[in-house]
């Protein structure tokens, strides 16, 4: 059980006492051990400890009280952490918000860590967010700012290409409209044509209902005739009373139906002849004839002449209710594209706000780097210490990244080929235009023809690229709304005042950049600052000369809670609370706590101070003042 003091602590032991096992303990239970900035290195130190709270009746409970008083009791159940008493509506969010940080000596070291990239450029890729502790909330704003406003800008770029495929689709109903209009109008115009056709064909085929098939109807009448008088039955009863009178009749029926059939057979010749009279003896019926005649010839004629077929000209009402469906279509179409990009609004302008965001996110960390410099300074004669400076998107490995991500998937195309060339040239272009607001923008306005500054070679890139813009057109959009980190750089001064090196020079030593990481996270406002053996690879003389008044300052701004195995951190920075760990079979206990002016305490951390020889003497002063 361990009480800690609101100002500055020390956990003070020997190796496998169990004093970084605590810190790591807080960090898991506190719910910091899941955090992406993890180096393989401590994710495993964190794993093997929170193995340890597998173990049957493993219990850890801490007792969180904020800044403004308010307290929770947070416990480890079921493999994670929980606020006790509480139904927390998103935990993941409540332990992100805990303002505590925690560093081991080898994060310190990977905060400065400085690395050439590809191009040759030395940064360090993560000296921005310690520089960024400086201005937190409002780095945080612009950057929750950000993000709303970068998926409004998808957004609208997403309805715009959705307009963009529909205008495709709007011209290809459009065309089929004007193919069915024409189809129309054209048969429309041979309309007289068609009526006057269908009129003629009823002419015919009245002339058809009279005679039918030329001589059918008739002949058929007369062939009646015929079959009336062959289906004649005789009388063919032999012996009957009466036998020669009815033959006699018989022969006289069979008589008369022969004469019946040629009477109509006569009267049906006569008839069609005199029918046929009455259409050759009329002086008209030539020239209506040859136009009956030549009736379905003429129409086709005619329909040729526009292009159409008789078919089509039959197809009219057909054709009207497709062409009336086709302007429907139309309709809806031209009123959805309006509609999204009416919601899309304009994304220039948008991108215009994004922008201005990131000249906001650097002016910030300018401002921060001008806080870090005023407050990390030799306490003699404030003579400045380190020196940090920042730079607007120059993160020379971060837009490599950003870049190869949009590179063409073949390269055995022209761009695939000279991908890297290219970024090069947009990369130092970028930079040598000191208002650009992007390498992206830069191009982009060159695109557009808004920019014709640049040189020949830049517009030949340019033209190379378009086609690849144009067919990845989504991914280009979102490259545009991906902000190219800004850079950070430190200078480090001796107590000359001469410059021991800088990141960008790759020339400070591990020691150094530490040292100076230290001095930026303790200068910085917030909250509980947890430190695991900090001196290690430190100048002993900044630990003692710099560190230690450092320690003093702080302490009473921030709760300080540092494992160390240096008595000059407790002694010497006035730890209100020590806690000093040994090694009992394998297991770390206390083996005691308090201040410093209490004997146990004091001779635990002279044993401490003899394994330290070159601060001893200050360390003993310290303690014979203190007492």
């Amino acid at each position: 059980e361990v009480h800690f003091s609101p100002n500055m602590n020390s956990v003070i032991g020997g190796r496998g006492s169990g004093k970084s096992t605590l810190l790591e303990y807080l960090r898991i239970i506190l719910g910091k051990d899941k955090t992406k900035d993890l180096d393989t290195g401590t994710r495993g130190r964190i794993k093997r400890v929170r193995d340890t709270l597998n173990a049957p009746g493993a219990e850890l409970e801490v007792c969180w009280t904020s800044a403004d008083g308010v307290e929770d009791r947070i416990v480890w159940q079921n493999g994670s952490p929980m606020a006790h008493s509480r139904d927390l509506a998103d935990p993941e969010t409540f332990f992100n918000s805990l303002p505590i940080r925690f560093y081991s000596q080898q994060q310190l070291n990977r905060l400065t860590e400085s690395k050439a990239d590809e191009g040759g450029v030395w940064q360090a890729q993560r000296l921005l967010e310690l520089v960024d502790g400086f201005t937190q909330k409002e780095i945080d704003d612009l950057a929750d700012q950000e993000r709303k406003l970068k998926r409004q800008i998808q957004d609208s770029f997403a309805n715009l290409r959705k307009a963009k495929a529909l205008d495709k689709e709007h011209k290809r109903l459009l065309q089929e409209y004007q193919e069915l209009d024409r189809q129309w109008k054209a048969c429309s115009k041979i309309q007289e044509d068609a009526r006057r056709h269908q009129q003629l064909k009823s002419e015919s085929r009245y002339l058809e209902s009279l005679f039918g098939t030329p001589g059918k109807q008739f002949s058929d009448v007369a062939d009646l005739a015929d079959t009336v008088a062959a289906s004649h039955a005789p009388f063919q009863v032999e012996d009957s009373p009466h036998t020669a009178w009815f033959r006699q009749y018989d022969d006289k029926v069979k008589a008369a139906k022969d004469a019946l059939a040629k009477t109509i057979r006569d009267a049906v010749e006569q008839f069609s002849a005199t029918i046929e009279s009455l259409k050759t003896d009329d002086s008209a019926w030539v020239a209506i004839q040859e136009e009956l005649i030549q009736a379905d010839t003429k129409f086709s004629e005619a329909c040729a002449a526009k292009d159409l077929t008789p078919d089509d000209v039959g197809h009219l009402q057909e054709i009207n209710q497709s062409r009336a469906k086709k302007q429907t279509e139309i309709d809806e179409t031209a009123a959805e594209i309006q509609r999204l990009k009416d919601e899309a609004g304009d994304p220039e302008v948008l991108m215009q706000q994004l922008h201005q965001i990131w000249r906001n996110q650097y002016q910030k960390r300018v401002e921060a780097a001008e806080r870090a410099n005023e407050q990390a300074v030799l306490n003699e004669g404030r003579q400045r210490f380190i020196e940090v400076s920042a730079k607007y998107q120059q993160d020379h490995k971060n837009f490599h990244e950003l870049w190869q991500g949009f590179a063409p998937a073949d390269g055995r195309t022209r761009p695939g080929r000279n991908w890297e060339k290219y970024g090069q040239t947009l990369y130092e272009l970028f930079v040598a235009q000191l208002d650009a607001e992007s390498p992206w923008q830069v191009l982009h306005n060159r695109l557009s023809g808004e920019d014709r500054t640049v040189g020949a070679d830049f517009d030949f890139i340019a033209h190379e690229l378009y086609q690849h813009i144009q067919d990845n057109l989504e991914r280009w959009q979102k490259l545009r709304c991906s902000r190219v980190q800004d850079t950070v750089d430190m200078k480090l001064f001796r107590a000359d005042g001469s410059t021991a090196g800088s990141i960008a020079e790759g020339s400070l030593s591990d020691g150094q950049r530490n040292t100076a990481a230290l001095a930026l996270l303790l200068v910085q406002e917030g909250g509980p600052l947890v430190i695991d053996q900090p001196e290690d690879e430190l100048d002993s003389n900044f630990v003692f000369r710099e560190l230690i008044p450092m320690l003093r300052k702080v302490k009473s701004k921030r709760q300080l809670i540092m494992a160390t195995h240096n008595a000059n951190l407790p002694v010497n920075g006035d730890a209100e609370l020590i806690y000093a760990f040994q090694a009992n079979d394998g297991r770390g206990e206390v083996r005691v706590q308090g201040g410093l002016d209490q004997g146990a305490v004091t001779n635990s951390t002279l044993s401490y101070s003899k394994l330290h020889k070159w601060q001893g003497e200050d360390i003993m002063q310290h303690i014979v003042l203190k007492g």
